[in-house]
């Protein structure tokens, strides 16, 4: 493992730019932040670092979004610029969903510029632009992705542009560019009775494959007797959970899906009657592929995750390993 040396744009609170991480989950960026417009953002931005401060985009209307990142060089100043790129709600985010929808920066003149300049900071040191992106989101009331990219001016930094058609490519551009981070996460602000979301679903690959799907609890629990659900007829998923916090467990199911299959998975999270959705209390869905390890980069294995806590073991061959490859999320916060 080795310290990324250049502006880090964080996948999440505790990513410190090792590379690779030692596990990843790159949909959550604390640093790609869709906020009300803010006077000062060097200072309320750097005062907040090691907060997740990030507010709802809201469809049909201007949004405002900001980015921060971290120098990790330890020698030098170092600068450069941002750009955000927007995509449908997806559980696996490749390449060309996003590639050509650039975010502009606010801008005075009618100029358009996609460019957030980050002035150059010293190690250690964390630069914000002033200026932030300025969004008019459709207002088809789809939960959108946001994709932050930096560009810092010690480094020559390409992005890809086609789909990776490999898990071993795909699993690579996640966890090794400490500099491209996602925000794929729905902020709720009030307790609602039920949830549902529709999120594309893609299998760019150049095979089919197995993927499994989970829905994941997290910062707390949901009521007993909550029902989740998942739902993809084309690939023949359709599975309710019943949440019991007394004997919990993996919510998960699985599909064989071809190669360039296109559709949509639902999550849907119904309470029980009078039920609340505690404050802090995340649910995500997240997509997993199943992968020859003859096909993986040996340094790319460190990410497989243990079937065995997924309760997926007697699912997956011992020549296979599984690697999570998105997620969506949706959180309260008051």
């Amino acid at each position: 493992m080795s310290t990324w040396n250049s502006l880090l744009l964080r996948d999440v609170l505790s990513d410190d730019g090792t590379v690779p991480p030692p596990n990843y989950n790159y949909c959550f960026s604390p640093d790609i932040i869709p906020h009300t417009q803010v006077a000062d953002p060097q200072t309320f931005f750097k005062n907040n670092y090691g907060s997740e401060v990030g507010q709802s985009l809201n469809a049909g209307q201007f949004n405002y979004l900001y980015t921060r990142v971290k120098n990790l060089n330890t020698d030098s100043n170092v600068g450069g610029y941002t750009n955000l790129f927007y995509m449908p709600s997806s559980i696996f985010i490749n390449v060309t969903q996003w590639l050509n929808n650039k975010i502009p920066v606010l801008s005075s003149g009618g100029a358009v510029n996609y460019n957030a300049s980050c002035p150059s900071v010293g190690p250690g040191e964390i630069s914000i632009p002033e200026t932030p992106f300025y969004w008019d989101t459709p207002s088809d009331h789809q939960h959108y992705c946001i994709v932050g990219v930096c560009f810092p001016d010690n480094m020559q930094f390409q992005l890809p542009t086609s789909d990776f058609t490999t898990v071993n490519d795909f699993v690579r551009w996640c966890t090794h560019n400490p500099n491209v981070s996602y925000r794929n996460l729905q902020i709720l602000y009030s307790n609602i009775p039920s949830y549902a979301r529709l999120d594309t679903f893609d299998n760019t690959f150049s095979s089919q494959k197995t993927f499994f799907f989970e829905i994941k609890i997290t910062g707390g629990q949901l009521p007993d007797n909550t029902v989740l659900n998942l739902k993809c007829d084309a690939i023949n998923v359709n599975k309710s959970f019943t949440v019991n916090n007394a004997t919990p467990v993996p919510f998960t199911d699985s599909a064989f899906v071809p190669a360039g299959f296109t559709g949509a998975m639902q999550t849907s999270v119904t309470l029980p009657p009078g039920g609340t959705w505690p404050i802090g209390v995340k649910v995500e869905t997240i997509s997993y592929v199943t992968e020859l390890m003859a096909n993986m980069d040996e340094e790319l294995m460190v990410h497989a995750y243990n079937p065995e806590a997924l309760r997926l073991d007697n699912q997956i061959k011992d020549t296979h390993q599984l690697y999570r490859i998105g997620s969506v999320g949706v959180e309260r916060k008051s």
